[in-house]
């Protein structure tokens, strides 16, 4: 009876044993499956961080390249002996500069009105041609920030000969600061022509500056 007790504590501790360490493996698998699952994410999740990092060095490298060329073309643009409206690009005179001045004259960034006045003046004043009257539309009140240059109307009216008007309107065409002219309207002689003008000019101020932005990762 003794022998069959021993035998049968014995079993129960073998069970015991074998529950306990089931229960352990069980433990142990439930513990790796969780681990393994985290760490395969945290491995997907760094795998696309490095892809991200590696495609914006990608983007600078490009972007050092582009640099450079912009840079070389810029100075190959500025050093040209003659400017891209005709005239000289180390004179004095009214068509005078280099291209990257012309560039920055031709659509100004702060408005004046009286000093865009003042500008026609000079441009008009030439041998030959009588400026008769010279007006325009002041919209300082109502001009917003655009993506595009914003026109600003003027007309103006010059008496002189046939040949003195069209030496007026070449001077118009090669001007800095660019004018479109809407209509012309020619009354008189080819000796005493008088040629009354609408056209307009442009404003340019858009909302600049260098922007930059960041992506989370998911």
């Amino acid at each position: 009876m003794k022998a069959k007790l021993n035998t049968k504590i014995k079993i129960d501790k073998a069970k015991a044993n074998a529950v306990t360490s089931l229960a352990i493996a069980s433990f142990l698998l439930i513990f790796g499956l969780f681990t393994s699952k985290t760490l395969l994410g945290f491995y997907i999740y760094q795998g696309r961080v490095l892809s991200a990092q590696r495609t914006s060095i990608n983007n600078i490298v490009q972007d050092q390249q582009v640099a450079n060329n912009v840079q070389s073309a810029y100075t190959n643009f500025i050093n040209q002996p003659v400017n891209i409206i005709g005239g000289s690009s180390t004179g004095n005179g009214s068509t005078s500069g280099n291209n990257a001045k012309i560039i920055l004259d031709a659509l100004p960034q702060s408005y004046d009105f009286p000093a865009i006045i003042s500008s026609l003046q000079a441009l008009f004043t030439m041998p030959g041609i009588t400026v008769e009257s010279l007006t325009g539309t002041d919209n300082s009140l109502s001009l917003v920030q655009s993506a595009q240059p914003v026109p600003i109307p003027i007309s103006f009216s010059v008496q002189g000969s046939y040949t003195n008007i069209q030496n007026f309107l070449a001077v118009i065409n090669r001007s800095v600061s660019p004018i479109d002219i809407l209509t012309i309207q020619l009354t008189g002689t080819d000796a005493d022509l008088t040629a009354s003008i609408t056209a307009q000019t442009y404003y340019y101020n858009p909302s600049s500056g260098i922007y930059t932005s960041t992506e989370v990762v998911q």
